[in-house]
């Protein structure tokens, strides 16, 4: 019975140690964009700032997944920019009508940022086409 107990205590004490370093290490949290997008015969779609963020702390975004729903797409575009119209990444998240995850690290400083997405619908379009695209990110604390 004592070893058992022993045994007990020693599995708590790995426990806490091991959750005080998990709580060391970076806080991860998720940002979701998502756009309902009504298809039209254009060359391209833009929609400019179509979501903003805040940087609080220097922080790494990161593309997670991407789910593309419907049809009419050939290709999308996702843009991150500074306020002052600058680009901070262009990530080609519809590759030929496929969901496209580009998971390469972003660094983004403290501030504003304007998310906006460009479409290229598939060449023949019917009116009634909708599209929805929902992009996850995953958002490091540096």
């Amino acid at each position: 019975m004592k070893t058992i107990f022993m045994a007990l205590i020693l599995a708590l004490i790995i426990l806490a140690i091991a959750n005080v370093m998990a709580s060391a290490q970076q806080q991860h949290y998720y940002h979701l964009f998502n756009i309902h997008i009504q298809l039209t015969n254009a060359s391209y779609i833009y929609y400019n700032d179509a979501e903003e963020i805040n940087i609080p702390q220097t922080e790494i975004i990161r593309l997670v997944n991407v789910y593309y729903l419907g049809n009419g797409i050939n290709n999308a575009w996702l843009y991150i920019q500074r306020p002052d119209g600058q680009y901070v990444a262009i990530l080609h998240v519809i590759n030929n009508g496929e969901s496209n995850t580009d998971s390469k690290e972003i660094l983004l400083t403290p501030g504003n940022y304007y998310i906006s997405i460009l479409i290229q619908p598939s060449p023949v379009v019917n009116y009634s086409d909708n599209a929805t695209i929902t992009i996850y990110f995953i958002i490091t604390h540096r």
